[in-house]
């Protein structure tokens, strides 16, 4: 199981369009944070999948979105977010291998809201031994460090203004409670999501590739 690409927009806009950098793998698997103030998503659109919301939080003038895409056709880099309203938009698109369980995809989701300078993910109580934990949090101000609880940074994208959001994803092999945390510089309401994914039993572990520039991280199940 691996992130194979991720990318991310941020504006002040009604639509916004994501490019990944190169079209998704055949069978590959999206997934969308995206951080705003008040409005929801209406559609999102492209990366050859159809997508489905798992997480939807609004609060204190801050909302995430966590939405997901299987089994993509292998075609179409740009990825289009459309909101009810115009709207501060920040998105992340991540891409992962087609090793998601297609059967009873989401284990569990949390959401947390709160203010501070700890941005908290809430926790997902997994069931399944195999799953892959996918996380964000809304905020206004500048990212500092995390994610927290070994999850790996995806973003962040603070563009826009007042909807920052930052998010991470980490892969598990036992049951258990997990939450992470982001840190940023100065107090701010803010809202997070958590979803965890089954992994197909039996999916090989392999690395890590973050395109933007993370590294190559080896992951050992």
């Amino acid at each position: 199981m691996s992130l194979v690409q991720e990318a991310s927009n941020g504006d002040r806009v009604t639509s916004i369009v994501v490019t990944l950098g190169a079209d998704p793998g055949s069978n590959g698997n999206l997934v969308a944070f995206v951080g705003s103030q008040t409005f929801d998503v209406s559609t999102i659109t492209g990366g050859g999948v159809t997508w489905t919301q798992a997480v939807d939080i609004g609060t204190g003038n801050r909302r995430i979105n966590i939405w997901y895409g299987l089994n993509s056709s292998g075609s179409g880099t740009a990825v289009t977010v459309t909101m009810a309203a115009k709207e501060y938009i920040n998105v992340i698109i991540a891409e992962f291998d087609d090793d998601i369980d297609t059967s009873g995809t989401i284990d569990d989701t949390g959401t947390a809201s709160g203010g501070s300078t700890t941005i908290q993910s809430g926790t997902a109580n997994t069931t399944v031994n195999d799953t892959l934990l996918v996380a964000a949090g809304v905020y206004n101000g500048s990212y500092s460090s995390g994610p927290t609880g070994s999850f790996t940074i995806l973003g962040p994208e603070e563009t826009a203004t007042r909807s920052d959001t930052s998010g991470g994803y980490r892969l598990v092999s036992a049951t258990g409670s997990y939450s992470t945390t982001w840190a940023i510089g100065a107090t701010s309401n803010y809202v997070g999501g958590i979803v965890a994914f089954k992994i197909v039993s039996g999916a090989p572990a392999t690395a890590i590739r973050d395109i933007i520039g993370h590294g190559i991280i080896p992951f050992a199940r």
